[in-house]
């Protein structure tokens, strides 16, 4: 008997298989599914990098409170909605903006840090390009940040 035989005893045994027909209409069902789920992965990957950006700006808020206290000098930290009359009151050596990627928008209450490191509190709303949202709110006295809404 041959190893390998040239005729088989089995004559739908040369069907056996997928055709192509059957081979398009699975990619294309994979396919749906890949796009919906990547569209799906790609909002939640730009969700968490917004969310990681604006607690990380939220975080600067310790440093600078730390800086005040290692300097024993008041610090005050404003954001681009403070007016310039508001600006003047205060000297220069103790403001300190939020630090955010160009484009973005910081607004809020003035913080104010005194040179023991008390807190005054407030509430900071970080805005992105893309128009999402998040609000905290700093608990004096130590400036403990507390995310209290987020926008998509």
């Amino acid at each position: 008997m041959p190893i390998f035989p040239h005729k088989t005893k089995n004559p739908r045994a040369r069907e056996a298989g997928f055709s192509l027909l059957e081979v398009m209409v699975v990619l294309a069902i994979m396919g749906l599914m890949l796009s919906v789920v990547g569209a799906r992965m790609i909002g939640a990957i730009e969700s968490n990098r917004f969310i990681r950006t604006a607690e990380a700006a939220m975080a600067d808020v310790l440093l600078v409170r730390s800086d005040a206290m290692l300097n024993s000098s008041a610090r005050s930290l404003v954001t681009e909605s403070v007016t310039e009359s508001e600006l003047d009151k205060r000297g220069l050596q103790t403001l300190r903006r939020f630090d955010v990627p160009e484009g973005w928008l910081v607004e809020g209450d003035i913080i104010e840090i005194s040179a023991s490191g008390v807190c005054s509190g407030g509430y900071v709303s970080i805005k992105n390009p893309e128009g999402r949202l998040a609000v905290f709110r700093l608990n004096p006295p130590k400036c403990n940040a507390e995310r209290v809404s987020l926008q998509q």
